[in-house]
């Protein structure tokens, strides 16, 4: 029994040994690692978007020279967004527009911090987020964000807007424009709009995580009303191209987690006009409308939204010739949301909703008597740009009617 036993012990002598051995490296292993992980701090997370104070920006980013420079330290990665509100409305700007950059890269010297940058799009700053500007008003708007902030505000004096936010644009009578060799059409016109305009879109990642587009929408809370009148002369025969009367705009500022997007209405106002006439003819027309006009996207397709009320149109046309003339007036209400300079990042959505009206006249001597109608016609777009796509823009006619037709239209014989 013994010599069995001192056999087994004499023939593992080795094995026995490094097994010791090994037990003291892992134990020893093992202490390293729990004294490196508890003396080690817990790994720093970096900010997707880091907000720039504009007032630490010496230079702006351009076409021909990408770099964006800083006073100061900033320890900026690869990868990182760089965003900065507008402060357009301060006494000497330094960002007045804004920008939200992707780092390609970045180095700190001498007490300021050179960026290597690309211009970003929200979708891919904010891989999911909403917009809303429905409100009291168009400075009401409500970032739908956890860490939004209150929005900065500015506005175009040549644009006032009223306390319910709607703005307003009276126009007086201009002309007369040549209209052929030896024509000429007089176009009279007065317009009053005022609009209310709002926005609204959610976004997310959908199928292999490309960015889509939820719902949007956009609307114009108002009415519009128009007094037109049209005076052809001589042998007029032309088709003005648009004229340009007006053209404000509104801008302000609403925060989409850390990235300040700015918001940009446009309010051109523009007049168009054809005519084609023997002799003198002239109608005068004044109607209106008011309610809500605008479009919405969702699930992939474009609805116009309609709810509107006529006002009591007047008519009063007369002719001494054949002749058939137009002339329409109205917005074309653009809402820009994202940054308009490249160089300074992207733009995210468009809308537009074009709102016209005015007089149409039309005799035939073969056909009287003279017919005087009062067109309105809305129609409008809207287009995404993603991050690698852009979607639209998607055209859709709103509303369109004839407020009033002087004779009225025959109805045929059943």
């Amino acid at each position: 029994m013994t010599g069995v036993e001192e056999d087994v012990g004499s023939a593992n002598p080795r094995r026995w040994r490094d097994l010791r051995v090994g037990a003291a490296i892992a134990a020893v292993a093992l202490v390293g690692w729990f004294v490196v992980h508890r003396s080690s701090p817990e790994p720093e997370v970096v900010p997707r978007v880091v907000l720039i104070d504009s007032a630490q920006v010496l230079r702006l980013p351009s076409t021909s020279d990408p770099r964006l420079v800083l006073s100061g330290s900033h320890q900026l990665v690869q990868g990182q967004f760089v965003t900065a509100a507008a402060d357009w409305m301060t006494t000497y700007p330094r960002t007045p527009e804004g920008f939200l950059l992707r780092v390609i890269g970045s180095d700190v010297s001498h007490g300021e911090t050179t960026v290597q940058t690309q211009p970003a799009s929200l979708f891919a700053a904010v891989p999911s987020g909403e917009i809303d500007t429905a409100g009291s008003n168009f400075h009401s708007l409500t970032p739908a964000r956890a860490l939004a902030r209150a929005p900065a505000r500015a506005q175009i004096a040549s644009a006032p807007a009223d306390d319910s936010g709607e703005v307003e644009l009276p126009l007086e009578a201009e002309g007369p424009f040549e209209c052929g060799q030896t024509g000429t059409i007089e176009i009279g016109r007065a317009i009053e709009t005022a609009f209310d305009p709002h926005f609204d879109m959610a976004w997310g990642s959908g199928h292999r995580l490309r960015r889509t587009i939820k719902h949007a929408s956009a609307w114009l809370d108002g009415g519009m009303s128009v007094t037109v009148s049209a005076t052809t002369g001589g042998t007029a025969h032309c088709e003005l191209k648009p004229i340009v009367l007006v053209e404000p705009s509104l801008t302000t500022v609403v925060f989409i987690g850390h990235v300040p997007v700015p918001i940009t209405v446009g309010l051109p106002v523009s007049l168009s006009a054809s005519a084609k006439a023997e002799g003198t003819t002239t109608a005068s027309v004044g109607a209106g409308l008011r309610g809500r006009l605008g479009l919405e996207y969702t699930d992939q397709a474009v609805n116009g939204i309609k709810d509107v009320r006529k006002e009591r149109p007047r008519v009063t046309p007369s002719t001494s010739a054949a002749a058939s003339a137009e002339a329409t007036i109205g917005p074309a209400v653009a809402l820009e949301v994202g940054w308009r300079v490249a160089s300074l990042g992207k733009l995210a959505a468009v809308a537009k909703i074009d709102v016209r009206g005015g007089v149409s006249v039309e005799y035939d001597a073969a056909h009287p008597p003279l017919r005087t109608c009062i067109p309105f016609r809305v129609s409008g777009s809207i287009e995404f740009h993603l991050v690698r796509r852009k979607l639209g823009p998607l055209n859709q006619p709103i509303y369109g009617t004839d407020l009033k037709c002087v004779p009225p239209k025959s109805t045929p014989d059943r």
